[in-house]
């Protein structure tokens, strides 16, 4: 019989309980929630401690087996706690661990049938449950202290989301029917995307949408000193392509971080409609006029690229009921389950079908379209949208 009769029963129950504690850390640490895995590990030794302590009121004999298997799931539980603990989980020193308590099972079954001193070989078993315990137990304390600094670093997020939110410009007050809105959700905590409102004068007001490559905090810092350098370019310049063309040289010059920027900036007067407005490498505004919807096509290289990079000049003029909005790529690059995006097209068919005179209704409208076109999937980039909106009554 390869293991001694008065622990085959227990050997399947501690076995079955010890492959539900694997499945359910291993599942939990995917997951990436290691404190529930933590825990789970907490109460699954708090269980078994029971059962042993019911054996051991049964059967000393049993107690020994049940003993043995402790030690095997504690070293189960060495090797999983390394996993929580960093990517290359101890493999060799739990193998090891469980190598040796099988070993030493083995040698017990020959100890018992042979009525060697029973008491010797309980000593020799429950030491080795001391030592694997101490292992799992500092295991779990460089858990606790990896817990504790991730718990650090989600309070820095939440407060750099915090700040970074009240960067986001107020929708301000247009005269003569027009008005606009403007809206950031992130897929993180922080957004590389960012859209600003910069009153230029009585009746002008510079409008702008930008994405920095990339979704980490080093992309939310370069938004911040980006949104910066544009609003100091804009307060000086003439035109939307000197704004574009200043703030490409201030950031190649000042910033050693490779990232790029990319920007559609315009100049919008309230009291004659004309929209002026450049383009560093954003995707095309889209125009709403009649029921039809057309891109406004200009090009230019994204800020941070080329020194030598040139921007043009381009002007429309909105008229009554014509709706104007600007977006970053986040939008039509948008996932479904069946990893579709959500496309350009989409996008169009959703402005062109969107309803109300006010420019929050038709950025809910577009909202919902891309909401229901994700039917649930991750949002894998940060999403900006702009509307610019001008009211056709007593225009």
């Amino acid at each position: 019989m390869f293991f001694p009769e008065p622990s085959s029963g227990y050997y399947f129950i501690l076995v079955g309980c010890g492959l539900l504690l694997y499945l359910g850390v291993y599942y939990l640490n995917r997951q990436g929630n290691i404190q529930a895995a933590v825990y789970l590990l907490s109460i699954g030794f708090n269980i078994e401690i029971f059962i042993n302590f019911q054996a051991a009121l049964m059967d000393p004999e049993i107690a020994l087996a049940s003993a043995i298997f402790e030690a095997y799931l504690l070293g189960l539980a060495v090797m999983l706690s390394g996993m929580l603990i960093s990517n290359k989980a101890p493999f060799a020193f739990a193998l090891t661990n469980i190598a040796a308590v099988f070993l030493a099972y083995q040698a017990a079954g020959i100890v018992l049938r042979d009525n060697i001193s029973y008491t010797a070989n309980l000593g020799i078993f429950l030491f080795l449950v001391a030592v694997i315990s101490w292992l799992y137990q500092k295991s779990l304390d460089k858990a606790n202290e990896r817990l504790l600094q991730m718990g650090m670093i989600q309070r820095d997020l939440e407060i750099a989301s915090e700040v970074q939110k009240r960067l986001f410009p107020d929708t301000p007050q247009l005269q003569n029917n027009a008005c606009l809105n403007g809206y950031v959700q992130p897929a993180r905590e922080t957004s590389g995307d960012f859209y600003d409102f910069i009153h230029l004068g009585a009746d002008e007001m510079g409008i702008l949408v930008a994405d920095v490559t990339g979704k980490s905090m080093a992309a939310a810092l370069m938004m911040t000193m980006t949104r910066s350098i544009l609003r100091n370019e804009a307060s000086s310049a003439t035109s939307p392509a000197q704004v574009l063309a200043q703030a490409n040289q201030t950031l190649l010059s000042d910033t050693a971080i490779e990232q790029m920027v990319t920007v559609w900036y315009g100049v919008f007067n309230t009291r004659t409609y004309v929209f002026r407005y450049s383009n560093a490498g954003h995707p095309f505004a889209l125009l709403k006029r009649q029921g039809r919807v057309e891109e406004l096509q200009l090009s230019g290289f994204p800020l941070g690229a080329i020194k030598e990079a040139v921007y043009n000049n381009q002007m429309t003029r909105l008229e009554p009921d014509d709706t104007l909005i600007l977006f970053s790529d986040g939008i039509p690059e948008a996932m479904n389950p069946q990893n579709e995006m959500f496309g350009f097209d989409r996008l169009q068919e959703a402005l062109r079908h969107a309803k109300g005179s006010r420019p929050e209704q038709i950025k809910e409208a577009i909202w919902q379209s891309v909401i229901a076109f994700q039917q649930g999937a991750e949002q894998l980039d940060d999403m900006t949208l702009v509307v610019i909106h001008i009211d056709g009554k007593d225009a």
